[in-house]
């Protein structure tokens, strides 16, 4: 069996599930995932996408510090190999083949990100209700240009990535084509009313968004955002997101990181 505690915010997961999911198709294991909820990710996986019948997933809340010493203590006696979050970062890092794992029964992974070449996203399918939100929408509108501007919690995204970069592209495109509109994910509030501002009509939003990531719907308007981003016709992502990176491989669309000298 291999066993996957991905870690990290909503896209650093999905893709360490993915990951893990082709992982376990190559080496024929049955894989289980252990979500753990934290503060900044408090909301089950069941209450985001679907059941998915290619592996299981248990929903835990993250324990006390103590306890988590213990059961790392607890998974080196039970899993033939345990993989913790340093010495995964390790492996990546020294480009390790996970395929490697074959030779262990058992396998326990604390990890995130890409750390196994994956094709798709498929196997993550929204929930009707928040699918039902994306295509409304997008609804009744073509030439669709994504925005992702990340704000409150990326430091690089806030330095390398900045606001006016983003409103030059606007114009640009809209020299380009005066019916283009944009759907613009960001965790900032002041970002969306700023945009409307300065481009009225032209730009699309998540409205009544919850921007608090320790509430369920924040989590789930953030999987609205991820989703209706990757249903545009191209993405202009914010430096180092992998909420920007995400939302471009779910349906292969182009995705151009905004810089200062972009």
């Amino acid at each position: 069996m291999l066993v996957l505690q991905p870690c990290g915010g909503l896209c650093n997961r999905l893709q360490a599930i993915a990951s893990a999911y082709a992982l376990s198709l190559k080496l024929q294991k049955p894989l289980h995932i252990i979500w753990e909820k934290y503060p900044l990710l408090d909301c089950d996986f069941h209450l985001l996408f679907k059941k998915n019948q290619s592996f299981s997933i248990a929903n835990t809340s993250q324990p006390h510090w103590l306890f988590r010493q213990f059961k790392k203590l607890a998974n080196n006696v039970q899993y033939e190999s345990f993989i913790y979050l340093k010495k995964f970062e390790h492996l990546v890092l020294n480009q390790y083949d996970f395929t490697q794992l074959d030779k262990y029964n058992s396998t326990y992974i604390v990890g995130y990100n890409k750390f196994y070449p994956f094709e798709d996203y498929n196997i993550f399918q929204p929930l009707p209700k928040l699918q039902k939100k994306m295509n409304e929408l997008l609804s009744n509108t073509e030439n669709i240009i994504g925005l992702h501007i990340r704000r409150t919690d990326h430091i690089h995204a806030i330095q390398y990535s900045q606001t006016n970069s983003f409103i030059n592209i606007v114009k640009k495109e809209l020299s380009l084509n005066p019916k283009v509109k944009f759907f613009l994910a960001t965790d900032d509030p002041k970002e969306e009313q700023l945009f409307k501002n300065l481009f009225p009509q032209k730009i699309i939003i998540n409205s009544n968004k919850d921007f608090n990531r320790s509430s369920i719907k924040g989590i789930q308007d953030a999987v609205v955002d991820l989703y209706t981003l990757a249903a545009t016709q191209k993405i202009y992502g914010s430096y180092q997101s992998t909420f920007s990176e995400t939302a471009a491989e779910i349906r292969q669309i182009p995705l151009e990181i905004i810089t200062s000298s972009s």
